[in-house]
C-alpha cells in the first residue's frame, strides 16, 4: 500500500493543477534517488495540488496537500477495489477532483470512480461510497466557499444517504468494526465518515458478557474473544470505529504493549494471540498510549448513545 505513496513523495518538484483529461507526466523531474537524498521518506510541505472542477468560465478552486495528507490519500485509494476506466465528465457544474502530485503523478475522482496514473501506468478504482471525493472536499476546508461546498455535497449526498433495510439485514446497536487503513492514516483522513471499514463488525452488542460504563471495561463471549485475539496486530496498531445503529461515534485503535510508538487516541491494549494485558479476561478502553498524557481531544467513551447501547 505504501509503494505508491513513496513513489509520489520521493519526487522533489511540485506539479500544477490541470484539466480532468489525462496529462503527460512533468518532464525534467529529478530521479527518485536524487529526491530521496533531499527528502527521505517525508514529503515536501506542499506535496500535491488539488483542483475542484466546478466552473466553466472561471478558474477552478485549488489548494495544496502536505506529505501526510498525500500518504493518507494513498492509503484510502489502496483500500478500494479495482474498477473500470471511465471518461472524464463533461457536464456543467461539479465534475470531480484532480490531484497533481510532485513529479507528475495524477489522481482523478468523479462519479464514484478514482483514476490514478504514475508514469504510463493508469489504474482505476471503484468508489461507490465516493469516499475519496468526500475526503478531497474536506481537505479544501478554509479554501472553498460555502456555496462551492454545497454544490459538491448536493452531488454526493444522494449516494451517501443510507438505504433503508430490514432489521435482519443490517446490524443495529453497538458495533466495533476494523478499519482498512492504519490508525495514523485514519486520523489523517480527518473525517470519520471517510474511514473505510471492513464489511462486518468485529464485535457487536451480543458479544459482550459485561460492559462497565463507569470504567469502560468489558468481557466477551469465548467466540468473540477468539475473533479478537486472532486479528493481526502490528506495532503501529489496528484502527477501529465504534458505531451505534450504524452511526459512527469515534475511532480508536487496538495497540500492543510491545510497541514503542505512541498514540493519541482511544486504545484497547491487546496481546495478539493471548487477549487482554491483565490475566483476568477483562479488556479496557483507555485513552492514549503509552499513557493518558499522550491522549489528545475530548473523551468519547461516555457518549450517551454508546452508554445506552451497552447498558443492560
Amino acid at each position: 500500500m505504501r509503494q505508491w505513496a513513496l513513489v509520489l513523495l520521493a519526487l522533489a518538484c511540485t506539479g500544477c493543477a490541470a484539466p480532468m483529461p489525462p496529462v503527460t507526466p512533468t518532464a525534467g523531474a529529478p530521479s527518485s534517488a536524487e529526491a530521496s537524498a533531499d527528502m527521505g521518506p517525508t514529503a515536501a510541505a506542499a506535496a500535491a495540488t488539488v483542483s475542484l472542477h466546478i466552473y466553466s468560465g472561471l478558474p477552478d478552486p485549488m489548494w495544496t496537500l502536505d506529505g501526510a495528507q498525500v500518504d493518507a490519500l494513498s492509503a484510502l485509494i489502496e483500500s478500494l477495489a479495482a474498477g473500470a476506466p471511465v471518461q472524464a465528465p463533461s457536464n456543467l457544474g461539479y465534475r470531480g477532483f484532480s490531484v497533481e502530485v510532485a513529479g507528475g503523478a495524477r489522481v482523478t475522482a468523479a462519479g464514484g470512480t478514482v483514476g490514478r496514473t504514475v508514469g504510463d501506468a493508469p489504474e482505476w478504482f471503484a468508489d461507490p461510497e465516493r469516499t475519496v471525493e468526500r475526503w478531497l472536499l474536506a481537505s479544501g476546508e478554509g479554501v472553498l466557499r460555502p456555496a462551492e461546498v454545497e454544490i459538491v455535497k448536493g452531488d454526493l449526498e444522494p449516494v451517501l444517504e443510507p438505504v433503508e433495510e430490514g432489521p435482519a439485514d443490517r446490524p443495529m446497536g453497538f458495533a466495533l468494526t476494523l478499519a482498512k487503513v492504519a490508525p495514523a492514516d485514519a486520523q489523517a483522513l480527518g473525517d470519520l465518515a471517510a474511514v473505510p471499514l471492513e464489511a462486518k463488525p468485529l464485535l457487536v452488542g451480543a458479544d459482550f458478557t459485561s460492559y462497565d460504563v463507569t470504567d469502560h471495561t468489558f468481557t466477551l463471549t469465548p467466540e468473540a474473544e477468539a475473533r479478537l485475539i486472532a486479528i493481526n496486530l502490528p506495532t503501529s496498531g489496528r484502527a477501529f470505529v465504534v458505531s451505534v445503529d450504524q452511526e459512527r461515534i469515534y475511532a480508536g485503535a487496538f495497540w500492543t504493549p510491545l510497541s514503542s510508538l505512541s498514540y493519541d487516541g482511544v486504545t484497547i491494549l491487546l496481546l495478539e494471540g493471548f487477549g487482554p494485558i491483565a490475566n483476568d479476561g477483562v479488556y479496557r478502553i483507555e485513552l492514549g498510549y503509552p499513557g493518558s498524557s499522550f491522549f489528545n481531544g475530548p473523551d468519547p467513551r461516555s457518549d450517551p448513545r454508546i452508554l445506552a447501547a451497552v447498558s443492560p
